[in-house]
């Protein structure tokens, strides 16, 4: 009696999976890309938790570290130890990657250091994805299409609303915030640029780009941690590897002008959490913001679902901007 797997008795969990097994490969770059958006959240909810006892160069340079223990030891789960993930005929690209990926904290806390508000500062991360559509036209000769480009204005229109920025006081504080964002732009061209190369190479060089640049500073701010925040630590490593995994999915899967703009989720998982977990109603700017970032998923999520027929020349088909290829599987990295 009872025989077969017992997950499968819980409630909709066999509708669940026979609806994700009907998804294609543009939906489930939809779906990856929001994983991502929740996991990201995650790591900047433990971030908030550190930020104040340890440095930004520990708290990241732990967080390499730890992705690069959690990487060998998978491989070596797995059999892949041998392999060597770190050859790479592109690794100046690959280099180049790890490089943006640091940058971006660095850029937002020099901004917030040198006198920027946070909201300020926030809002110039945010325009990244208008950034990555721009350097998807240019860069990857996609055509991203009219809605998507007021997609992303919709979703930065949104930030602008939930952060309420001052004007700043001249156009030189705008630098390093919308450097970070810059940073964020260039970590995606170049992911979705490197898609054709494993999982696993890509994300070795971004943690050990990191924590080669970063080692030197360490000993310099160690403080040592009590158990509960290397915990915090180790938890900002571990769910940091999931999100860029998630984010690596996701950009193999399909172009990145219609990827960018959902990266906009990730503002508004962010602003719900307080308000869920203190059980507060949400402010009408949220509600609204929540509006028109949704309506930005919907779109998107639309587009993903409809079938067209790649015409030559065109960005829009199931395997992507370029038609180079097709997707790759799920297995790889982790």
């Amino acid at each position: 009696m009872g025989g077969g797997n017992p997950v499968n008795r819980v409630p909709f969990v066999r509708p669940a999976r026979r609806w994700l097994a009907q998804r294609s490969s543009r939906q489930w770059a939809v779906l990856f890309a929001l994983a991502f958006a929740l996991v990201w959240s995650l790591v900047e909810v433990l971030v908030t938790q550190l930020h104040q006892a340890y440095s930004l160069v520990q708290v990241e340079g732990v967080r390499f570290g730890v992705q690069l223990l959690l990487m060998v030891l998978l491989w070596t789960w797995r059999g892949d130890a041998g392999q060597g993930w770190w050859r790479s005929r592109r690794a100046p690209w690959h280099v180049l990657r790890g490089l943006s990926m640091l940058a971006l904290p660095f850029a937002f806390a020099a901004a917030v250091y040198s006198g920027v508000s946070i909201p300020l500062a926030l809002s110039g991360l945010w325009f990244a994805p208008l950034f990555a559509l721009a350097l998807a036209a240019l860069w990857l000769r996609e055509r991203p299409p009219a809605v998507l480009w007021l997609g992303a204005l919709a979703g930065l229109g949104a930030v602008l609303l939930l952060f309420q920025p001052a004007l700043p006081g001249s156009p030189a504080a705008l630098l390093m915030p919308l450097l970070s964002g810059a940073a964020l732009a260039v970590y995606l061209l170049l992911t979705r640029l490197l898609r054709d190369e494993p999982v696993q190479t890509g994300l070795f060089f971004v943690a050990a780009v990191g924590l080669l640049v970063l080692l030197p500073f360490l000993p310099g701010v160690w403080v040592r941690p009590s158990a509960r925040d290397l915990a915090l630590l180790a938890g900002v490593g571990a769910f940091g590897y999931l999100a860029l995994w998630l984010l690596d999915q996701a950009l193999r899967r399909w172009s990145l002008s219609h990827l960018a703009p959902l990266l906009y989720a990730h503002v508004l998982v962010l602003q719900w959490l307080p308000a869920l977990w203190r059980g507060q109603w949400p402010s009408w700017r949220l509600v609204l913001a929540s509006a028109l970032i949704g309506g930005v998923v919907a779109i998107v999520w639309w587009r993903a679902s409809a079938r067209r027929v790649a015409r030559a020349g065109t960005g829009d088909s199931l395997i992507g901007d370029s038609g180079l290829g097709a997707p790759v599987s799920v297995r790889g990295g982790l």
